[in-house]
């Protein structure tokens, strides 16, 4: 059970690295709303809340192993979580 749970925290971390990956390079164009402003594209917001949860994920996950793969894991999560949020920042200031 606790190898299969930290091979999950691998996958999480690959889903997080698509999920940071797109946030970073995908434009998401602003929705024009009826008053004629505009807004972020709520895809946008998914995508980085889809990353945040799967980096946090894969720290959690991490835990369940054994040796320098576990901090590896822990590293790379954290590591991921960061470049999640400077990529929303990037994409929102």
């Amino acid at each position: 059970m606790r190898k299969l749970l930290f091979l999950a925290g691998f996958l999480t971390a690959l889903l997080s690295a698509v999920a940071v990956y797109i946030d970073w390079t995908v434009p998401f164009p602003l929705v024009a709303n009826s008053d004629g402003s505009f807004s972020i594209n709520p895809w946008d917001n998914r995508v980085f809340d889809i990353g945040l949860l799967l980096c946090l994920a894969t720290v959690a996950l991490a835990s369940f192993g054994r040796g320098r793969l576990r901090w590896f894991l822990m590293a790379a999560g954290m590591l991921l979580f960061a470049f999640s949020l400077i990529g929303y920042l990037q994409n929102h200031v």
